[in-house]
């Protein structure tokens, strides 16, 4: 397995990790340990494709396990944040809708020959999303410590504004990525 490969797959499993350190009852070390842990996963996903394109170690692994660990990275922490009431999963919905649409599209199209690579727009997708997961971060350890009750509602409404934020950019990204499509068969 080569180091993109690897830290693909890394990233694959600290999903998992964190996902079911989410499952258990909040304390600050627990949270601190997720945060650890989420920042290494968010590292995974800048390095392997780099690493990849530069040391031409692209692999058919690579092209199919990254989209995966990327979206298993992403929404199993929202889905953890929804679960533990931070908001509705109605938040989440949409994001997952459109990650399964494209990743799913992408791997069609992978498998007949051809790579769709990802945009700009899809880029900026996901730093809105770790952005959006990091204040869920930071409202959970906030909810756990003596803050003033000022600060904790001004964490809730950012909260929620990134909610709207990576929802919003989520979407749209989905639409240009089908109105491309749409463009490059005709």
């Amino acid at each position: 397995m080569n180091i993109p490969n690897f830290l693909t797959t890394l990233r694959l499993c600290l999903a998992v990790v964190i996902f079911a350190l989410l499952q258990q009852p909040l304390t600050v070390g627990l949270i601190l340990i997720t945060v650890f842990l989420f920042t290494i996963s968010a590292f995974t996903d800048l390095f392997d494709g780099y690493l990849a394109r530069r040391l031409q170690l692209i692999t058919a692994y690579g092209k199919i396990a990254d989209p995966i660990a990327d979206k298993a990275l992403i929404l199993s922490v929202l889905f953890a944040f929804s679960r533990m009431g931070f908001f509705s999963l109605w938040w989440v919905w949409p994001i997952f809708i459109r990650e399964v649409l494209v990743t799913g599209v992408r791997l069609v199209y992978l498998h007949r020959g051809m790579a769709l690579a990802a945009e700009y727009i899809g880029k900026l997708k996901t730093v809105i999303q770790i952005v959006t997961i990091s204040v869920c971060f930071i409202t959970a350890l906030c909810r756990l410590s003596a803050v003033s009750s000022v600060i904790l509602s001004t964490l809730n409404i950012l909260m929620y504004i990134m909610l709207v934020a990576a929802n919003l950019i989520t979407v749209y990204s989905g639409y240009l990525f089908f109105s491309q499509l749409k463009i490059k068969q005709q």
